[in-house]
């Protein structure tokens, strides 16, 4: 539990740092450095969006009986 924690600590803590080197970077080349990080990374995001929505819409298809892991001793009936 301890290594899942640390792995979702760091997983939370580049993004931020990330963006705060891309500001610096761009400090001196570009006139407004935050709008310009901005602007690149909103157009990522609908990059991605677009990207990903066939998958999505694919996986929301998906029968809920092929999300469940069975075992032994698991009665569907009673969830």
């Amino acid at each position: 539990m301890t290594l899942l924690n640390t792995v979702a600590n760091l997983g939370a803590k580049w993004p931020p740092s990330l963006a705060l080197y891309g500001v610096d970077a761009l400090a001196g080349r570009v006139r407004d450095p935050f709008a310009f990080e901005l602007a690149v990374c909103t157009a990522a995001g609908v990059a991605w969006l677009l990207a990903a929505r066939p998958v999505v819409a694919r996986l929301q298809d998906v029968p809920v009986a092929r999300w469940r892991v069975g075992g032994a001793g698991f009665d569907d009936s009673k969830v």
